[in-house]
């Protein structure tokens, strides 16, 4: 029984392999039927190129095929010069409606450039201006346009258009600074024996006291200055020497004043400070005073002495303030009006003019 089944298996085996060979074969007998042959593929070459041959020489024939093909012709150059211009300036169907009146225009713009003649012209013709002087816009009252007016007539001050953002046109009178405000005369810069001889006064005046908070200063001239305290009972309870006077030398020095300067005064080159520069001063130091119990040696002050140029009937000094920028070293600072001999040591002031605005009607 074994030796049949294997021959049914051996059977079954190779009826298997012999169906798969012939789909195989099948499979392969049906694309080499689909697939052209060489014939077939060089005919369809040749009917390609003469539909190519035929499009280029009867373009017309082809529309059905949804081949488009432009006959190329030649082209005027005017034509061509003709089409930029007018894809330059399109052409506008409503010129009529937008047409712009090219003379009111021009005239428009005249009128703006012959504003712009005299806001410059008149800007020319304001001075310049030293910083020490400023200015402040008022808007002036009616009532006053007409005396406004005679000054302008009469050089006082100048005349300037000036409009706002909003377009609200104003006509200011801008005054001129007087010259002689302007104090440039030339004089020799004094010595240390020249501001000697002015504060000198002061040694034989009554000592000039600082008051306020826990300490008062008192400085009496060209002999001594002192610290202290004074008690409920107006009794001194305690007391500091900042210096005394020296007895070797009693001048100072001019100070503040930049060396270069100096040449350039003498040389009559400059008669004035430059504008911002600190007024100078005259500086006298004070030694030998208590001892200090914070650093080693003795107190001492640098007394600064600058010009308080106020109009007054009598001269008069006080103290303006006392400062300790390191221990035991003093700095008082002293305005009186005994330092305003030269005019280089007068304080400049600002000098605040009002330029007066009217609106214009």
């Amino acid at each position: 029984m074994k030796g049949v089944y294997r021959q049914l298996a051996i059977i079954l085996i190779i009826s298997f392999v012999l169906l798969c060979t012939s789909i195989i074969y099948a499979t392969d007998a049906a694309v080499d039927n689909n697939k052209p042959s060489e014939e077939q593929q060089r005919q369809q070459h040749l009917q390609q190129q003469q539909h190519i041959h035929d499009v280029h020489i009867h373009p017309e024939q082809h529309h059905q095929h949804d081949v488009h093909v432009k006959e190329t012709q030649p082209v005027d150059p005017q034509h061509i010069e003709h089409h930029q211009q007018q894809q330059q300036h399109p052409v506008n169907e409503d010129t009529e409606e937008q047409h712009v009146d090219v003379d009111q225009v021009q005239e428009q713009q005249e009128e703006v450039e012959e504003e712009k003649k005299k806001q410059q012209k008149t800007a020319s013709s304001i001075p310049s201006i030293k910083s020490s002087i400023k200015f402040e816009v008022i808007v002036g009252e009616s009532a006053a346009l007409d005396r406004y007016k005679t000054w302008a007539e009469n050089g006082v001050v100048n005349v300037m258009p000036m409009t706002l953002a909003n377009g609200t046109k104003f006509t200011c009178y801008i005054p001129v600074p007087r010259d002689e405000e302007e104090d440039d005369t030339w004089l020799e810069i004094p010595t240390s024996e020249d501001f000697e001889e002015a504060l000198a006064p002061m040694e034989l005046a009554a000592c000039l006291l600082k008051p306020g908070g826990w300490w008062q200063y008192e400085y009496c001239h060209n002999k001594h200055i002192r610290q202290f305290h004074m008690g409920k009972a107006e009794k001194v309870e305690a007391e500091f020497s900042l210096g005394v006077v020296s007895k070797v030398t009693r001048l100072g020095h001019v100070r503040g004043i930049d060396p270069a300067f100096i040449e350039s005064y003498n040389n009559k080159e400059e008669t004035s400070l430059p504008d911002n520069t600190p007024p100078p001063y005259y500086a006298k130091t004070y030694q030998h005073g208590t001892p200090c119990d914070l650093v080693p040696g003795q107190r001492q002050t640098e007394v600064r002495f600058y010009c308080h140029d106020e109009q007054s009937k009598q001269p008069f000094s006080f103290i303006q303030e006392i400062i300790e920028p390191s221990s035991c070293h003093y700095i008082i600072r002293i305005q009186t009006s005994r330092m305003c001999i030269h005019p280089l040591f007068k304080p400049k002031k600002d000098l605040i003019y009002d330029i007066a605005c009217f609106r214009q009607l």
